[in-house]
């Protein structure tokens, strides 16, 4: 036994594997501080891994099989004593050894002292009352009607955004789940939130059927309900299926709370209809999904001219639409101010509305009234992440700069 040891040193099979497990642990190192930046799926990483421990074998045979020489790698058995330079190989491996164990502690130092490096895969900290709505399926004969359903599941958001104990999660976080195969439980972590708000809608002429689902981070069904009624009643589905979120979450309402939720944004169905289609519009972010959502929400003002959302949406399709629509900015930036005022007389407590007030007050160069109408704008919904976005682009003017409150709005915002 003693024999094949010193045979084993004598080839630098031990100095050879030492240096191997060395290096392939710094490896590791490397790629578990790399590969969760640009959200490398965690299989990668246990390849790597099982990849490694199988070359540890095949190293080992290699070296005791060949050797290094002047004139490249021979195998052992036919290097000559006076050939073989295996004691040079000897001192190269033990400096290579003390170079990669010096670099094996900084390395170490450094996971375990750097910041983690969070991505959209890792869990957030779970608020207790907080919840997200995702993207309702459509599940009408023709397929046809999504734009209707996601419009039902953002109301249900909206009224939900305006209670402030409650934290909610935008839509524009929530939108990619929507043909997700996760479970609710990794959207739950993910997110940071102790429930999800799932659901479907079926359109079908003058009837419509809602269900909904309310399902904690641990995926336990809470809560569900399904709605069969008729179209005209789909404002009273939403607020109820609000109502009941309220109380599950065992919230107490202020008086301001409970007339937002309990007030309808308009009687017409028609116009609501209208306002959803122009909602799908306006988000495609383009010239032409723009001056389509325009005329909608003419449409469903031509419905119903007290119809406050629709004044305050416009208003924010005609901003949205500056870059791509330069030559009638003037003309459009006095049609938005009208548009907002209309909201303002309608609803008081239009918080779209005073955001859009605000832009237009940063293009007046009206620093003070943009700050106010924006606080306004959060005061009367917190968790709407447009609110906390313009807030946090005011925060960063030259007359107003404050870096550390733009921080912070823009972190509410996210």
């Amino acid at each position: 036994m003693s024999k094949f040891i010193e045979e084993l040193k004598r080839r630098n099979v031990i100095k050879a594997s030492i240096a191997y497990l060395v290096v392939t642990w710094i490896l590791l190192q490397l790629l578990s501080i790399l590969l969760p930046i640009i959200e490398t799926p965690d299989w990668v990483l246990k390849t790597l891994t099982l990849l490694m421990a199988m070359g540890f074998p095949i190293w080992v045979i290699f070296s005791w099989v060949y050797e290094v020489t002047p004139k490249g790698i021979k195998k052992t058995t036919s290097v000559s004593i006076e050939q073989s330079i295996t004691a040079k190989t000897n001192k190269r491996l033990n400096i290579l050894i003390i170079i990669f164990l010096i670099i094996a502690i900084v390395v170490s130092f450094f996971n375990r002292s750097a910041p983690k490096i969070i991505s959209s895969k890792i869990s957030k900290p779970i608020s207790e009352n907080s919840i997200a709505v995702l993207p309702f399926d459509d599940m009408s004969s023709e397929s046809d009607t999504q734009w209707f359903c996601d419009g039902v599941a953002e109301d249900i958001l909206t009224n939900l955004t305006k209670i402030k104990d409650l934290k909610v999660i935008s839509g524009t976080s929530t939108e990619r789940y929507r043909d997700t195969d996760k479970s609710i439980s990794e959207i739950a972590k993910e997110l940071g939130v102790s429930y999800i708000l799932d659901g479907s809608v079926r359109k079908q002429d003058d009837k419509v059927l809602i269900s909904a689902y309310l399902i904690s981070a641990n995926d336990e069904q809470i809560w569900a309900d399904s709605y069969n009624k008729d179209l005209e009643d789909v404002f009273s589905i939403q607020q109820d299926v609000s109502k009941k979120i309220v109380q599950q979450f065992q919230l107490v309402l202020s008086p301001e709370e409970e007339k937002v939720l309990y007030t309808l944004p308009t009687q017409n169905l028609e116009a609501y209809e209208a306002l959803l289609r122009a909602r799908s519009f306006a988000g495609k972010g383009t010239k032409e999904g723009f001056d389509l959502s325009i005329e909608l929400y003419q449409q469903a003002i031509d419905l119903d001219p007290n119809f406050a959302d629709a004044y305050a949406e416009m208003a924010f399709s005609y901003i949205d639409n500056r870059g791509r629509d330069m030559n009638n900015w003037n003309k459009n930036l006095n049609i938005v101010r009208r548009l907002v005022d209309k909201a303002l007389k309608i609803d008081p407590n239009s918080a779209k509305a005073y955001s859009a007030k605000g832009v237009v007050a940063i293009f007046d160069h009206n620093q003070e009234e943009a700050k106010e109408n924006f606080k306004k704008s959060i005061e009367l919904n917190s968790n709407d992440p447009d609110a906390h976005r313009n807030m946090a682009r005011y925060y960063l003017r030259r007359n107003s700069k404050d870096l550390n409150k733009s921080l912070y709005h823009i972190n509410k915002a996210v």
